[in-house]
Order: structure tokens, then C-alpha cells, then sequence
């Protein structure tokens, strides 16, 4: 009898549903970003029927059965997420609050509902940022928190240095999985979000401390199909190296050097004169060694596939990306089989498929393929970088006039000849990157319920190709009377001629593997006012390096729990424990707790009707975040190789010794962070955000000899004592608007932030200036230089400089005690933080009218400093240094001696070379980073040819930069790779 009433009722209700959506509208509408573009392959279903279901098409329309007044959800493909009551011909903007904050493991919410402090920046901003060099180059200025500089050098060398809040590189996880950003194509990538506080970092536990970059990767969408073809062709503009000085100047710069030091000149008058006048390059070269190996302009070649859609049941998205570089190397190679030029390829095959398996299963599976070969000759970019600035050029002739290559018996490696004729190094690169998700939903059991399982594996290697001849190089050297008249000269050959090249030294030189395995319980569900959430994760993971003691393994388990009430009120709190296999197996758990609360204020009765106000939210956090990146076996006593002792015959005998001591209670090193902040919506388009920061890194290892006696007579080791601080503020502020077929948009982002030393184990000093406890974290210390000496008299009536003989000419420094004496108890803090610029801000410009559009973003640092103090450049001629024309303009003579630096000598001069405000070097600078100019061809013209649409463009990256740099570029000086600009022409066409 019940199973017949049971029956009955469901019968019933089933048919008042159909009779319902029998009668129920077709009603259309539209889907929009922020800035008013249509959002394509969302998902929109109704809240009471989740069957019922539409999606946008490409205009970002679609059609649903619903009735009025029913209450619907979007989800887009990039995961924003909103809900609404629909009525016909809707318009729904996909505004700030219904961006998502993705915190990894499949825990995405609307920035609205979540009382994490996060930033996205999503792939049409990466995009227009792009410079095909590497991805991370995509995020300069777009990332509140996240300082971004540029590294010289070739592609292969130039991923950017990222750096969270002063504290570090973060950790960074792609689809989930800690992996390489810089693996990845900017195309590939549908979002990168940051998490900015302890409460999204947490979940993370041990390697959380330094924050997390999340990089989530494109994904298909529903009932469409989208084909993307992208061309780029590069033109990069080498900026000029730092000019050397010609053979004669360098010559006369020698002897002037030997004259204070009180030494013969070694160039006579002749030898001199043959410089300048270049009477005989065979003998008396003027070599521009920058000159004959760089040329000025370079290409690079970009080429995407991108084919994305799917249907009601399985989604995908694949992409084929094949890149090409090459470098300013302008001399070509003997042989075509031998590259000597730094060439660059790489090819990233990527497959992303989610399938619906059932209505309550869905299967995720993810891979990306890379291959990439880099290719150069014998000399590694900082070496051919160091020959060609400390050779000189009255060093050989390129080639003598007997035809072998110049050399010389004090400068033995011909750059020309290294990248000509003695082979070549490639380096072949293969990386695979695969995961599988799988999430169950069990409302079966309870609503709300999900379990996910999920495993990654990675892999990476790396085969180094080497072939190499000898070549034989000719020294000619004058001979000359007592006079100093040429009577001879003298030929010889040094080396021997090889014509074939061999094999040397290949062979694998890196490799790795990575396992992960993920399984998770999930919980959300509404109940009147309140939604509850919560779950537990248990990660384990395992990485297996190349070498000894390089088999990392981890263990996560985190609880995680959220409450809302009536979408105005948040709190989430998260524990995490965890245990690496770099710790003493009885002390290696380690607890991260961290708690968040947030208050939607516009979801307020006062604020709702506000003409201002559109979204705003305020949140505050704490929170524990760890790090086990540190070197194996710290807690245990190790033995090394120690000296030798004589027995019986004089025969030495070898022994070993206690290496250092090990760490007592060696424990994670923690990061306590405190965050409070605001976002917010205000006048239909100004966008606002501040965060507020009070970081405290406690339990940091750091060497204790200075603390410890020496009496011991072994090295103390290490111990979790040091302790720092980091307080700051970020600050956002933009704007989005239309006006008829204008659209534009202005954001700016400034960082700053303050370190401070608590604790570093520092030796005792005497004076309390010369103690680093207080100070920023990288805070340069050195002297303060008053000027040079002037003459005999000047030294004898100063303070005592201890560091070296002194004469005139040298550097003079301030006595900071005032006891006569300089010595290191006189040195004191100068310049600024020199890690990590204390400033960091940007400006992003964007309009578009009909067609054509221009987007502009400037970025810049202030409060950065440096020592300048590479060879040749500004440490010139000791041990056969070269010496650079700035340096050389701007040395301190008996007739200049208001001089930016010191006089010149061949000797080592400690007193110059100290660290004093003489080679500060502020970094500071503002530079265009990108300027593109694009244009969308009108859509009768692309629908001749069966396009969807076509976009040509121009893209400039690095055009130019302010700062106060002397020589060289501000992120990049000394000994480097030549810093460059670059125009990229493409054209994307879709399908």
C-alpha cells in the first residue's frame, strides 16, 4: 500500500512538472564581460530544474525554456559564475563580484562568496601582454602583490624573477599540479590567480609560505566549436652593450694605471702610436669584439592552433604551439650541421577533454607534450659575455696575416673563433605533463556531496649534444731595442689544427619525475539563509631528482570549512598538517592552521539602493603557512673528507671528520600572515581594491657560527632561529566604461613593502649602525665616500683607512665613530632594499573604437639598489681586465678630481673594491612594457572567405624605459646578454 501512494505522489508531481514546462516561455538573452564582449560556451541552468538547460553561442546569446522571474545560474568556461532571475531579451554582465577565486583543488568560488583575498588576470590580459618569450613575461604589472622582473639573456635564459610580497619566489601549480609556468604558451592559459593571504595559502601547508600562483589552463565548452589560427612574426632590436674602450685608449689607460702604481709603462710610444693610427691591424689590432660577433636586429617565429568546444556531454580543447628564435649572433658557422648561434625551438602539444561519464560523473583528463631544443657554440652565454668584455682590442687580430686565428699568451680564448669553428653544445628538452581527474557527486548519499580523486605525473629530461675540434692559433709578438725601436718579431703556434669534430661529454645531464595522487571530500549546500561547506583533502606526492639525496616525498592532509549567511556574511577556516621526508622522521609533521571572515557590505539593506555602490567587500585573515625547502639530513652529524697526516715514510694518509653540527628540533620554517582588505564596484565601472599586510617569517634556518664560539672547533651548524618581518599595502584602482562604439579601460596597481630584520643570528658590532637587525631584508651595507684623496697632505691629515695602502685618488671614506680609524666598524646602511624593488606599480591603458584598438601598459620599481662591480666595467685592468669607455670618461685624475670613480691601478685595490656609496646604483626605472595596436576586420569581409573573424596586430614589448641607470639597463647590468626590444606582427583568425 505504500509503495502505491509513494508511486502515486511521484506521478503526480511529475506531472504538474512537465505540465508546467509544457507551458513554459522561450526566453533569450544576452552574456557579457565587464568590458562587454560576449562570453561564448556558458552554461546557464535553472536553480529548481537543473535539466533544464542553454548555452551561449558566439555572440554570447542563447535560448532557454523557462518562465519568468525563474531563478538561473551562468557558468562560464573561465569559471565566472552568477546568478539571476531571468526575463526576456536579458542582458547579463559578468561583473567583479562574479569573478572566480580559484584556491586549487576544485574549490572555486565567486568573489563574493569567499572571504579569501585573491587576484586573477585572465587570457585576453596575458595575451595582449605577450612577447613569445616566456610566460611569466606576460604578468609584468598585472598581479597585485607580485613583483615581476625581467632577466637578460636568450630565451631559453629569460623567464622572469618572480617575487610575493618580498618573501620569495611562489609556488606555482598548473591544473592543480606543481609545475613550471614557464612550460606552458601564453595561449594556452585561461587564468593565473594569486592567493594573497593564509587562508587560500594554508590548504598548501608546507609550501605555502612564499604564496601560490595558480595557473589553470583552457578548457572546452558547450555545444560549440572554436577554431584559432595565430601568427607572429618577431623583430627584435638589440640595445647596445656597454661600450669598451678602443686598443689605444686602453693602452694609454695601462700605463696611466702603472704610473700610480709606480711601475714602468708597458706600451711604449711606438707601440702607442701603431694603436692609433691602425697603421698595422696585423700586429696593433682595434678589435670591437661586441661589434663582430652581435648584429642589431633578430627574428623569431610564432605559430598556434587552437580548436576548442564540445557538446552537452564531453568537452575539449587542444592546441599545437611551435616557436622559433634566434639570437644576435651575426657570425655564420663552417658547416650548417654546426650551430653556433643561440637558436631556440620549441613545440607545446596540449589536450584538455572533460566527459560527462553520467549525470553525476565527470572525467577530466589533461596532457601536455613539450619538445624544445636550444643550440649554441662552445662559449655559454655568460662566458661569451665575460671574453668579449675583458678581451681587449689591442688584445690579437681576429685572424693574424698569416691566416690562424689571433690569440695571445696573457688572452687565450679568441671570441670568433670560439663561435666560428670549435663546435657547438644543443640541448634537447622533453617534458610531459599529464593528470586525470575524476569527481563523483554522491547527492545520492547526502546533497551537496562530491568526492574527487585525482593523480598527475610529470616527467623531464634533458640530453646535452656536444662536438668540439681544437684550432690552432697564431701569437705575434714585437720585439723592440733598448730604444724602443721594433727590431723583430716573433711567430708562434699554439694548439693543434683538428678538421673533424668529436663527440665530448653528451650524454643526459637532468632528469626528473613527479607522481601526485589527490583524493577529496567535498560538502556545500544551502539551507534557508545559511550555506555550509567544508571537506578534507590527503595528498601525496613524490619527486625524484637526478643525483643524490634528491627523492622529495610529501604528505597533505587538510580540513577546510566555510559558512555564509545570507550572502553577506563569510568565514572559512582551514588546517593543514603535513610531513616531508626532509625532516627527522620523529618531528616531521608540521600544523598550518588559518581562519578568514568577510562582509559583503553591498549585499546590505543601506547599500543596495546606493547609486554608488555596486559590489563591495571587506575581509580580514590569519594564518600559518610553512616550507620544507631545505637540504637533506640537517639534524643528523654528517662526516666529509678532512686532512691528510704524514706516517712512517712521509706518505700522507687521508681521513674524514665531523662535518657541521647538526640542527637541534629542526622544524618547518613558518610564515604567520595577517591580511585585511577591501573590494569593491562603485559607479557601474570603477574598480577598487586595498589589501593590508603584517607577514612575520619565524623558525628560519641561518648559519650560527657568529653566535657560537670557535672555540668548538667545528662548524655549529645551523638553527630554525631567524625571524623577519614584511608590512605593506596594495592598492588598485581602475576604470571600465563605454560610450557609443568607444570602449575603455585604465587600471593601476602600486605595491609597497617593508621588510625588517628581527633576527639573523648577527655577530656583535660596536656601534649600532652597523647592525642589519632593524633593517630591510637585503639592505645593502658599505661606506660612505666623501670624495678622493686630493694628495700626499689630504691622506695625512685623514682617518686611518685600514683596508689597503691608500694614495691619492682613492676613495675616501666618512669616519662614522670618529676615532681616526676606518675599518669595518664604519660601515652603515646605504641605498635600499637590493632582493626585491620596495615599489612596484604599473599602468594598464586600454581603447577601442569599432575596430581598432590600443592598449598601452607601463610598469615600474622604485626603492631598489645595487653594487656596481663587474670586471671591466667597473673594476678595470686588474688581472688583465679590460676597462670600459664609461669608466674610463669618468676616472679621477690630477686634473679631474671631481670624478665619479677612482683613480686607476693594476693592483688590487681592497680599499676601492669595498662596498661604498662610490658604486651604488639606484634601480629604480619606468618602462613601456607592451604597446600594441590591433585591428578586428569588418565581418563582411571575413565572411566572404568562411571566417568567423580576423584580427591584425602590432605589439612592441620593452620600447622604453626612464631610470637612473649610469650604463646597462636597471634589470639587467654587468657581464649580461645583451637587453633588447621587439615588434611583433600577427594576425589571429578564427573559425
Amino acid at each position: 500500500m505504500k509503495t502505491r501512494y509513494f508511486k502515486f505522489i511521484i506521478g503526480l508531481f511529475l506531472v504538474f512538472a512537465v505540465q508546467k514546462y509544457t507551458n513554459a516561455d522561450e526566453l533569450t538573452g544576452r552574456v557579457l564581460d565587464a568590458k562587454g564582449k560576449p562570453v561564448s560556451g556558458a552554461l546557464i541552468y535553472l536553480v529548481q530544474y537543473p535539466d533544464v538547460k542553454a548555452t551561449t553561442d558566439r555572440n554570447g546569446e542563447y535560448t532557454i525554456a523557462a518562465t519568468e522571474n525563474s531563478e538561473a545560474v551562468i557558468n562560464s568556461a573561465d569559471n565566472f559564475s552568477k546568478s539571476v532571475i531571468l526575463s526576456d531579451s536579458l542582458v547579463i554582465v559578468m561583473g567583479l563580484e562574479t569573478s572566480p577565486v580559484n584556491r586549487g583543488y576544485d574549490l572555486i568560488n565567486a568573489t563574493k562568496n569567499t572571504a579569501a583575498s585573491a587576484q586573477t588576470v585572465f587570457a585576453e590580459d596575458l595575451e595582449k601582454n605577450d612577447s613569445k618569450v616566456n610566460a611569466s613575461n606576460a604578468l609584468f604589472g598585472e598581479l597585485l602583490g607580485l613583483s615581476v622582473l625581467q632577466k637578460s639573456g636568450t630565451v631559453a635564459e629569460n623567464q622572469a624573477r618572480l617575487n610575493y610580497r618580498g618573501l620569495g619566489r611562489p609556488l606555482v601549480l598548473v591544473d592543480g599540479f606543481e609545475r613550471d609556468l614557464d612550460g606552458l604558451t601564453v595561449e594556452e592559459i585561461e587564468s593565473v590567480t594569486l592567493l594573497k593571504d593564509a587562508a587560500s595559502q594554508a590548504i598548501y601547508g608546507m609550501r605555502g609560505a612564499n604564496g601560490v600562483l595558480l595557473v589553470n589552463t583552457k578548457k572546452g565548452k558547450y555545444n560549440t566549436m572554436e577554431i584559432d589560427l595565430k601568427y607572429d612574426h618577431g623583430v627584435k632590436f638589440a640595445k647596445s652593450s656597454i661600450p669598451m674602450v678602443d686598443a689605444f685608449t686602453y693602452a694609454s689607460a695601462m700605463n696611466e694605471a702603472l704610473g700610480n702604481d709606480g711601475l714602468a709603462p708597458e706600451f711604449n710610444q711606438y707601440q702607442l702610436n701603431a694603436y692609433r693610427d691602425g697603421s698595422q691591424p696585423g700586429i696593433y689590432s682595434n678589435v670591437n669584439w661586441a661589434n663582430e660577433i652581435f648584429k642589431d636586429v633578430a627574428h623569431s617565429n610564432s605559430y598556434n592552433v587552437q580548436v576548442r568546444g564540445g557538446n552537452g556531454i564531453t568537452r575539449f580543447y587542444g592546441a599545437v604551439a611551435y616557436d622559433t628564435d634566434e639570437s644576435f649572433i651575426k657570425l655564420g658557422a663552417p658547416d650548417p650541421s654546426i650551430p653556433n648561434q643561440f637558436k631556440y625551438s620549441n613545440l607545446n602539444v596540449r589536450t584538455n577533454v572533460d566527459v560527462n561519464i553520467s549525470k553525476n560523473t565527470l572525467l577530466t583528463i589533461n596532457m601536455l607534450g613539450k619538445l624544445q631544443e636550444n643550440s649554441r657554440g662552445m662559449l655559454s652565454e655568460s662566458d661569451l659575455m665575460k671574453s668579449i668584455y675583458n678581451t681587449p682590442a689591442g688584445a690579437f687580430p681576429i685572424k693574424t696575416e698569416n691566416g690562424n686565428w689571433g690569440a695571445s699568451t696573457t688572452w687565450k680564448t679568441n671570441p670568433v673563433a670560439e663561435l666560428s669553428t670549435a663546435g657547438f653544445t644543443r640541448f634537447h628538452t622533453r617534458t610531459l605533463y599529464a593528470n586525470i581527474n575524476i569527481k563523483q557527486n554522491l547527492d545520492a548519499i547526502t546533497k551537496g556531496l562530491n568526492a574527487s580523486a585525482r593523480f598527475g605525473m610529470d616527467s623531464y629530461s634533458v640530453i646535452r649534444e656536444k662536438k668540439y675540434r681544437t684550432y690552432q692559433t697564431e701569437t705575434i709578438t714585437p720585439v723592440f731595442d733598448n730604444d724602443g725601436n721594433p727590431t723583430d718579431l716573433e711567430y708562434n703556434l699554439i694548439g693543434e689544427r683538428m678538421t673533424n669534430f668529436q663527440e665530448w661529454n653528451a650524454g643526459t645531464i637532468d632528469q626528473w619525475r613527479k607522481l601526485t595522487g589527490q583524493g577529496q571530500l567535498d560538502y556545500k549546500r544551502t539551507f534557508n539563509k545559511s550555506t555550509v561547506g567544508g571537506g578534507y583533502i590527503f595528498e601525496i606526492s613524490s619527486y625524484s631528482g637526478y643525483g643524490q639525496h634528491k627523492m622529495f616525498n610529501r604528505v597533505n592532509n587538510v580540513l577546510y570549512a566555510s559558512y555564509g549567511y545570507d550572502n553577506k556574511y563569510l568565514l572559512d577556516a582551514t588546517f593543514s598538517v603535513g610531513s616531508s621526508n626532509v625532516l627527522n622522521p620523529r618531528r616531521k609533521w608540521g600544523y598550518f592552521p588559518a581562519i578568514s571572515a568577510g562582509w559583503v557590505v553591498s549585499q546590505e539593506d543601506f547599500a543596495k539602493n546606493s547609486e554608488a555602490i555596486d559590489y563591495l567587500k571587506v575581509n580580514a585573515s590569519w594564518g600559518i603557512t610553512g616550507s620544507d625547502n631545505m637540504n637533506f639530513d640537517l639534524y643528523k652529524v654528517y662526516y666529509q673528507t678532512g686532512k691528510s697526516y704524514l706516517f712512517g715514510n712521509f706518505q700522507g694518509v687521508g681521513t674524514i671528520e665531523p662535518g657541521s653540527l647538526p640542527v637541534v628540533n629542526l622544524t618547518y620554517p613558518k610564515t604567520r600572515s595577517v591580511n585585511v582588505g577591501a573590494e569593491g564596484t562603485f559607479f557601474g565601472g570603477m574598480n577598487v581594491s586595498v589589501d593590508v599586510f603584517d607577514i612575520k617569517k619565524y623558525d628560519q634556518l641561518i648559519e650560527s657560527k657568529n653566535i657560537v664560539s670557535s672555540v668548538i672547533g667545528i662548524d655549529p651548524g645551523m638553527t630554525n632561529s631567524a625571524e623577519y618581518a614584511y608590512k605593506g599595502v596594495e592598492l588598485g584602482l581602475g576604470y571600465t566604461g563605454t560610450k557609443g562604439d568607444l570602449k575603455y579601460s585604465a587600471m593601476g596597481h602600486f605595491t609597497f613593502t617593508r621588510s625588517e630584520i628581527i633576527n639573523n643570528n648577527e655577530q656583535v658590532w660596536k656601534n649600532d649602525f652597523n647592525r642589519a637587525t632593524g633593517h630591510p631584508v637585503g639592505q645593502i651595507f658599505g661606506y660612505e665616500s666623501i670624495g678622493f684623496f686630493k694628495d700626499q697632505a689630504d691622506i695625512d691629515n685623514s682617518p686611518v683607512q685600514t683596508f689597503s695602502e691608500v694614495q691619492p685618488g682613492d676613495i675616501k671614506y666618512k669616519d662614522q665613530d670618529d676615532n681616526g680609524i676606518i675599518d669595518q666598524y664604519d660601515r652603515i646602511a646605504i641605498g635600499n632594499n637590493s632582493i626585491v624593488p620596495e615599489m612596484y606599480f604599473s599602468l594598464d591603458l586600454n581603447v577601442e573604437y569599432r575596430k581598432l584598438g590600443i592598449n598601452l601598459l607601463f610598469q615600474g620599481t622604485a626603492n631598489h639598489s645595487a653594487i656596481m662591480q663587474a670586471d671591466g666595467i667597473y673594476r678595470p685592468l686588474v688581472n688583465n681586465k679590460n676597462i670600459s669607455q664609461h669608466y674610463y670618461d669618468n676616472r679621477w685624475t690630477e686634473t679631474n678630481q671631481d670624478a665619479l670613480y677612482p683613480r686607476l691601478t693594476n693592483a688590487l685595490n681592497e680599499n676601492n673594491n669595498v662596498a661604498s656609496t662610490i658604486w651604488l646604483q639606484d634601480l629604480s626605472y619606468l618602462k613601456l612594457r607592451t604597446a600594441e595596436i590591433y585591428y578586428t576586420l569588418p565581418k563582411q569581409w571575413v565572411e566572404r572567405v568562411k571566417l568567423g573573424n580576423a584580427t591584425v596586430f602590432a605589439r612592441g614589448y620593452n620600447l622604453f624605459s626612464i631610470d637612473k641607470m649610469r650604463v646597462g639597463d636597471a634589470e639587467a647590468f654587468g657581464l649580461n646578454f645583451p637587453m633588447y626590444s621587439s615588434v611583433n606582427l600577427g594576425v589571429k583568425i578564427n573559425f
